[in-house]
């Protein structure tokens, strides 16, 4: 996601998420005839040696327009999702916290979806420690 901030798709932090590059992107399948709500837990972590990320707001990004999914993004509350928002504000975090968030993708019902360009940015200011 970015220099200091990075994504996980497991709890041992060991599947990054790729910046970009697509070398390990999130890869949802969401059939539409049975499910149209997947929610995907994302462990963040500040990878710096010293600075404090603040004021981190996790958003969807290069959503094709028209699109009918809906993306939205949770805080985690005890192993489920708080409250869902499009725009997620993510406490600030020390050098090597970690916060577990949740993604949730949602479809109509039958719906053909097969989109391969939608990403999650992160917003973050950095303060050093001096």
């Amino acid at each position: 996601m970015a220099e200091y901030l990075n994504g996980y798709l497991d709890e041992g932090l060991t599947q990054q998420i790729s910046e970009g590059d697509n070398t390990n992107p999130i890869d949802i399948a969401i059939d539409t005839t049975t499910d149209n709500v997947v929610e995907v837990p994302i462990w963040l972590k500040n990878e710096a040696t010293s600075g404090v990320l603040k004021s981190i707001t996790i958003t969807t990004d290069n959503v094709p327009e028209g699109t009918p999914l809906s993306f939205s993004f949770a805080l985690d509350n005890a192993g489920v999702p708080d409250t869902y928002s499009e725009t997620l504000s993510v406490p600030d975090m020390n050098p090597s916290d970690v916060v577990k968030i949740w993604w949730k993708i949602e479809a109509p019902a039958n719906t053909l979806v097969n989109y391969s360009s939608i990403k999650i940015k992160a917003h973050y200011l950095v303060e050093l420690a001096t």
